[in-house]
């Protein structure tokens, strides 16, 4: 409560009682002058002024006594007189006395009576200065408790407290008269304005039997008790007091009782003295209405307190943030988290109470955090405030925990590295999320980023073994992804033979197959055959991968020319698997060729023939079998295999061949003419190919034999080969071979063959469209980071129509990695590059999803409102749409976002609109609006959406009502249904979300 000064302090009723005191020192006047004068003196002391002035006017016509130096007391008299008469002209009378007679013995006595005229009028100050010039030492001692009260008073007035509890404490030096007690009074109203309580209480009782004193001194001990917050003692004396005291001293004690009452946790009787006190104090001010909120928060009526406190809010002051935060906690009570997010920031906006600005800003980070994910008042908030390292781990922790459950465990791994000092707890915590986000990105197809994220995790692996070594097969399974063979063996090789640990995992199978294929990549064949057989040497059902490891087994024996022993590996391949069954017997039969048996050679290609090849190994087993009867003699039989190579396989590398071999076949059996027509094929139709050049030596040897030398030449010309081949030349005859292999769809062949080229022709002319076919071989793979850098290089180079093309794939591939800045930077190239207005439309919206997905939402927003403006199909503005919508949410800016979800949740067929949906009911919950939510839920079942993810999050919020309100069973049963009768469409957060409720809900049973 505030201490202000109180006007009734009763002081004119003290100085009513207070008699003045005269001096009765007489002059000496001679003759019967002197019983006159010893008249009049009578007569002034008895408080007959006028009958006293008319004695001593008498006295000085007297012209004998107008000579005697006595005249000074007659006109000392006549002035006081005049003083205590009040007339018009004291000022001047006294400033005449003081000229006259400044060494009259009546001086004190005048400027004593002379103060105290200002002092009865109330001007202190004016009295201030006539005091101020007595010296109280002069002054009868019958006067000095008079001078010291009034002086003291003066100086209490003026300000002067100290100078007035010094004047106040000589009185009661004195002997006890009728200016103790008061003097006491007020040097206990001194402390009690200086706050000094417990002084005050012992000064006040010194008087509280005093009847002039009695029921002040009792409510000021009463409020000097409450000040100290002995408010057991206050409610102890105050009803009975209350009832004692009128007027404002009783309508103030009410309000002193009830706080007290308060204090005490009675907050009934708290309720009841301040509805005494607000109907006698009238109007209310806004600290009173502040209490009444209060009262009614404690007392749970938050509805109440809501509507009171928010009368307070509104003036930049101390009272309006408490106000605020009070509200923030009425609403977290009510459930209605949005509207204590509001209330809660206000408070911490405020600079008067700095305690509740603290603890403001921690709740308005923590909501701001669990409705928008917003951590970026959690950030300010430790900026700020720099908490202790437990409360910074603890703040830390919870963003994280939420992450995790959340599965977004890139966020999380961000806020768990924060952690100061961290825990075994922490670091088996980030330990996960770096694996999890690891297995993110393997399943993104992103195996470079896992890199570092895996090898964060097994930094962090030494209090869970089992995590480690799984991080570690996956880190060597990324190396190798990344093409990146050597540290992927030496990874793979360490767990295989000095971690002993790791063999009981179930990872450890494939571990040695990933080692056996490094060294195979590695062209190690030696070491690679030492590992797939030891891989194949695991019992029956470690094996995952035997037709696999089988045929790369046989592959190793192969290229080590260990031919025998390849075809017993490839014959090993069980018919489980086609094309790797295919592959192998093309492979045996190879290899029987290379041991000198044809016919074997020949008969499993015919098997091959005779079976549904794969596009890319059929003209190749048709060529190979088309050679090896050549080989044979059988003309005949290798011109069916050849035509049929040429007639289904005109746009593969091997066309030109089959040309060319059917030309070799027709000029050994004589048929020039036919032989020539073939090598003109060739130079017409494939001039770049690698067969160019022998079709041109074939033809000139048939022409040179006809004589026809001159006609031959003329046919070179026409085609414009007659000239000696330019390097750009051969160049363009290499990239020809390597672009068939792109264009025939036999991408692992072609990545192999660009490689090549661009190996040999770095800057060539051709070198951008070389990477771009590679980029996206590498994407048809399975390669996408890979698939990156090739665009990248068509991207610096920057020549041709290939760039605007190669930087839209940069852009997707990128986005579908989740690497939305890498992504947004692209999209951004593209919409300055762009010939295509499809692309600049693409460009657009890309920037539009890549700020979005990477948190930056006020860009997302501006983006979004210039990508509504484009011609994009429905499809497109739906998603521009509910990405604007959702930015807005998670800004906090709900009221902007709810226009949009409104109308994108018209459609809960899609993924927006159902998610806009969801996003609503979510809204009414965050707001405590439980019987909405339950219609919203039911409403959203109803509508048959196909979105079963963002149904089965809205019937977690139903169920989650049901908690909110107490109502146990019904939110076990609600979880528990959900958990029963849903179904994934792929790994998401439901399951886990449901029984983290469900554990919840069992401990509190």
């Amino acid at each position: 409560m505030e201490i202000t000064y109180r006007r009734g302090m009763i002081l004119l009723l003290v100085l009513l009682l207070m008699p003045s005191i005269g001096n009765n020192i007489q002059a000496q006047i001679p003759g019967k002058q002197s019983e006159q004068y010893k008249n009049a003196v009578n007569l002034y002391s008895k408080g007959m002024y006028q009958a006293a002035e008319k004695e001593f006017e008498q006295l000085l016509e007297n012209s004998e006594l107008s000579k005697s130096a006595e005249l000074s007391m007659i006109e000392s008299y006549l002035t006081l007189i005049s003083i205590e008469l009040s007339s018009p002209d004291i000022d001047f009378r006294v400033q005449q006395i003081k000229s006259k007679y400044p060494e009259s013995p009546k001086m004190n006595e005048i400027d004593l009576k002379y103060g105290s005229h200002y002092f009865n009028l109330s001007n202190f100050s004016e009295a201030y200065k006539i005091f101020s010039t007595i010296n109280p030492r002069t002054l009868p001692t019958s006067q000095k408790a008079e001078f010291h009260f009034k002086y003291g008073y003066t100086n209490l007035r003026t300000g002067n407290n100290q100078e007035a509890l010094a004047n106040f404490a000589i009185i009661n030096r004195l002997p006890f008269g009728s200016y103790s007690n008061p003097a006491i009074y007020y040097s206990a109203h001194i402390e009690y304005m200086k706050r000094d309580f417990k002084k005050a209480i012992e000064l006040f009782s010194k008087i509280e039997k005093d009847p002039r004193f009695t029921i002040l001194a009792n409510y000021y001990i009463l409020e000097s008790k409450f000040m100290l917050k002995d408010y057991a003692f206050v409610v102890q004396n105050g009803e009975v007091l209350y009832q004692q005291l009128t007027g404002e001293l009783r309508t103030k004690s009410a309000r002193v009782v009830s706080e007290s009452f308060f204090a005490l946790g009675n907050t009934e009787k708290a309720q009841f003295y301040f509805d005494r006190y607000s109907a006698e104090s009238g109007t209310l001010t806004r600290k009173d209405i502040y209490y009444a909120g209060i009262i009614a928060y404690t007392q749970k009526r938050y509805d109440q307190a809501i509507e009171i406190l928010k009368q307070v809010i509104g003036e930049d002051d101390s009272l309006s943030q408490n106000a605020s935060y009070h509200l923030g906690r009425c609403y977290i009570e009510i459930k209605n988290k949005v509207e204590a997010l509001n209330s809660f920031r206000l408070a911490s906006e405020g600079m008067h109470d700095l305690t509740i600005k603290e603890d403001a800003m921690f709740n308005f980070a923590k909501l701001s955090f669990d409705l928008n994910s917003d951590i970026g008042v959690f950030r300010r908030y430790l900026d700020t405030y720099s908490p202790t390292e437990q409360k910074f781990n603890e703040i830390q922790n919870y963003i994280a925990t939420s992450y995790l459950l959340k599965q977004d465990y890139r966020s999380a791994i961000d806020i768990l590295r924060t952690i100061r000092n961290p825990s075994s707890k922490d670091i088996i915590n980030l330990q996960k999320a770096t694996f999890l986000r690891g297995m993110q990105l393997v399943n993104l197809g992103a195996y470079r980023e896992a890199i570092p994220v895996f090898e964060l995790s097994t930094a962090n692996g030494n209090y869970n073994n089992n995590l480690l070594n799984v991080t570690q097969f996956w880190l060597a399974e990324a190396y190798y992804r990344d093409n990146r063979f050597q540290r992927s063996v030496d990874i793979n090789l360490a767990l295989a033979t000095r971690n002993s640990t790791f063999k009981g995992n179930r990872e450890y199978s494939t571990s040695l197959y990933n080692l056996a294929y490094s060294y195979f990549k590695l062209a190690n064949f030696e070491q690679a055959e030492t590992w797939f057989k030891r891989y194949l040497n695991l019992p029956t059902g470690e094996i995952l991968y035997a037709d696999e490891a089988v045929t790369r087994l046989g592959d190793c024996l192969f290229m080590q020319r260990k031919y025998t022993e390849s075809i017993t590996a490839f014959s090993g391949v069980s018919n489980s698997k086609p094309a790797l069954k295919q592959y192998a017997s093309y492979q045996m039969a190879i290899a029987h060729g290379l041991l000198g048996d044809d016919t074997r050679k020949t008969s499993l290609l015919k098997e091959l023939v005779s079976l549904n090849l794969s596009p890319h190994l059929y003209p190749e087993v048709l060529y190979e079998l088309g050679r090896t009867l050549v080989q044979k003699g059988l003309y005949s039989d290798a011109i069916g295999y050849f035509n049929e190579l040429k007639d289904k396989f005109g746009t593969t590398p091997f066309y030109p061949k089959a040309l060319l071999e059917l030309g070799l076949i027709a000029l050994n059996r004589g048929e020039s003419n036919n032989a020539a027509d073939f090598y003109k094929k060739i130079l017409q139709e494939t001039p770049q190919s690698p067969e160019a050049s022998a079709a041109i030596a074939g033809l000139e040897n048939i022409y040179q034999d006809q004589g026809r030398a001159e006609e031959f030449l003329a046919f070179l010309d026409g085609l414009g080969l007659s000239k000696v081949r330019t390097t750009d030349e051969r160049e363009l005859i290499i990239f020809s071979s390597a672009e068939k292999h792109f264009l025939s769809g036999n991408y692992a062949q072609a990545v192999s063959s660009l490689n090549s080229f661009i190996k040999s022709y770095p800057t060539g002319t051709k070198a951008a469209q070389a990477y771009f076919y590679l980029g996206e071989s590498y994407q048809k793979t399975g390669k996408p980071e890979l698939a990156l850098d090739a665009f990248l290089k068509v991207m610096e180079i920057g020549e041709g129509s290939f760039t605007e093309l190669a930087t839209l794939n940069y852009a997707r591939i990128s986005y579908q990695i989740e690497n939305y800045r890498q992504a947004n930077k692209a999209y951004s190239t593209l919409s300055r590059i762009a010939q295509l207005e499809n692309n600049k439309v693409e460009a657009q919206i890309g920037k539009t999803n890549s700020f979005y997905m990477d948190k930056q939402y006020e860009n997302a927003i501006a983006e979004g409102i210039r990508s509504e403006s484009l011609n994009i199909t429905d499809q497109e503005r739906t998603r521009v749409k509910f990405v604007i919508a959702k930015s807005y949410w998670m800004l906090g800016e709900r009221s902007k976002a709810i226009p949009y979800l409104n109308d994108l949740a018209k459609n809960k067929i899609n993924p927006e609109g159902a998610e806009s949906t969801y996003l609503l009911i979510s809204d009414a919950f965050d707001k405590g609006e439980f019987q909405k939510v339950e219609r919203d839920v039911y409403s959203f079942s109803e509508s048959r959406t196909p979105q079963s993810y963002w149904l089965a999050k809205s019937f977690i919020l139903l169920g989650d009502s049901f908690a909110e309100r107490e109502n146990w069973d019904q939110a076990e049963a609600t979880y528990k249904s959900i958990l029963e009768s849903y179904k994934p469409q792929g790994k998401d957060d439901i399951e886990e979300q449901l029984k983290m409720r469900l554990n919840k809900l069992s401990e509190k049973k």
